[in-house]
């Protein structure tokens, strides 16, 4: 069932505006009219609004968002010295100066609204927002309720951008550890958008990039179609199926002492929360020492196996987008590395029907044949040559069968629709290939805080 794009009925009764708070490294308190200059020139009309008021305000102004004139407030504050939140999550900075310049500045200007466009839309305009109020003089921006932050680098490539971010932008994944190994894992921020946040538990040794894959590719749905306030099974993938479950029921034999236990669900992990447990997990739970048996173990396992997840269209579509805008940058860092250390795979949308009729001769166009879909396929970059990528097929087509596993061709690098770059500093994808030429400053709370 699809999603209307708004936040009218929510199953905990509460309204979750978005705020982004950009924090401005300036010696004066930002103005309001030079911010005004550069939320007109982005596209932002004034509005109408209320008085407001609050400790360390120094200003505050209203805006209108969007196609739906979605109203938006913006203001200026001082920044408590105590509010640094890049010190307890992990952050990527163009630079050290651009850390430095977030440890030393004074103020903060807010963006705050409520979602009225499809989620990854409506952020995009929401960052937009908070790019062109802080302009130059930003140097990070934290998300209130995801508790996200961005340095002004990456805040200006997502806002930029010409493609909307994608679902993992929306919200954060937090794994906690605890004393018996084992690991708690769960989201904040996908109420703002209409879902609930997720939670999974009982998490051993390696469970963690597959506990980040399952939970990613639930959100990724839960944004986009709705789901009964008790939960119900969620197909995401092929022969993945989750069993969605209100957190505090499943919670409830176990112990509230335990790590992820009810005594840690406090307002800062409330509202309408799910777990996600094994679609053939026993309901309701038995009571047990511990929250093993919540693990959903079947999915983590297929998980490890490289499972096929699902993407919606609308998903599908934006990946494709991003790929194609970004595949030059891959195709640049590609062609600076190390020879001995590197390869790009790219995907290509390859011309086919249900004929497997041959269309060898539109290879060199981007444009598709009236009577033709497109079968995507990985090719290992070989070489380049006029808005041509000569690769080597990875795949035995279905459809496309005027290619051969392991035949070598030139295509339209108009065709791209994913790529996955390596290099010597990492794996690189659209979504992350910005930062494959001049690596960014990795942070998060132990460059702060000293281990015990």
């Amino acid at each position: 069932m699809s999603r209307r794009h708004s936040q009218e009925q929510k199953p905990d009764g509460d309204i979750h505006p978005l705020m982004q708070l950009v924090f401005i490294d300036a010696p004066h308190p930002p103005q309001p009219f030079e911010v005004e200059m550069r939320l007109k020139a982005a596209g932002l009309e004034p509005a109408p609004a209320d008085a407001f008021e609050a400790k360390g305000l120094i200003w505050s102004a209203a805006w209108k968002l969007g196609k739906r004139e979605v109203p938006v407030r913006e203001f200026a504050a001082d920044r408590d010295p105590q509010f640094a939140p890049w010190r307890t999550t992990e952050v990527f900075w163009g630079g050290r100066n651009e850390l430095e310049r977030a440890e030393k500045s004074r103020w903060v200007i807010g963006v705050e609204s409520i979602q009225a466009e499809a989620a990854c839309d409506f952020l995009h305009l929401l960052l937009r927002a908070a790019d062109a109020a802080g302009g130059d003089e930003a140097c990070a921006v934290a998300d209130d309720l995801s508790t996200r932050v961005r340095s002004a680098t990456v805040l200006r490539e997502l806002a930029r951008c010409p493609v909307a971010p994608g679902p993992n932008e929306l919200y954060a994944i937090h794994f906690i550890g605890n004393d018996d190994g084992s690991c708690w894992a769960h989201t904040h921020g996908l109420r703002a958008y209409g879902a609930p946040d997720l939670e999974m538990f009982g998490l051993q040794d390696g469970h963690a990039g597959p506990g980040h894959g399952i939970i990613s590719a639930v959100a990724a749905r839960l944004i986009e179609e709705d789901i009964p306030v008790e939960g119900a099974e969620l197909a995401f993938g092929e022969d993945l199926v989750a069993q969605l479950r209100p957190i505090m029921e499943a919670l409830r034999p176990f112990p509230a002492s335990l790590g992820g236990g009810t005594g840690d669900h406090d307002d800062s992990h409330g509202g309408w929360r799910l777990a996600i447990l094994d679609a053939g997990a026993p309901w309701p739970p038995k009571k047990a020492p511990n929250l093993d048996s919540l693990a959903p173990a079947g999915l983590l396992n297929k998980m490890q196996d490289h499972a096929i997840v699902w993407f919606s269209n609308r998903e599908s579509l934006r990946q494709a987008a991003l790929a194609k805008l970004r595949f030059p940058e891959a195709a640049l860092a590609h062609a600076s590395a190390n020879p001995l250390h590197r390869k790009l795979l790219v995907k290509l949308a390859i011309p086919a029907d249900q004929a497997r009729g041959d269309y060898s001769s539109s290879l060199l166009s981007g444009q598709t044949p009236p009577k033709a879909n497109n079968e995507h396929m990985w090719f290992e970059v070989k070489g380049f040559a006029q808005g041509l990528i000569e690769g080597q097929l990875l795949n035995r087509p279905n459809y496309a069968t005027y290619l051969k596993e392991g035949q070598r061709c030139k295509v339209s690098a108009e065709r791209v629709s994913g790529f996955d770059l390596w290099i010597e500093s990492g794996r690189f994808g659209p979504e992350t290939v910005m930062g494959a030429g001049q690596p960014r400053l990795r942070t998060d709370w132990t460059d702060f805080h000293k281990r015990s």
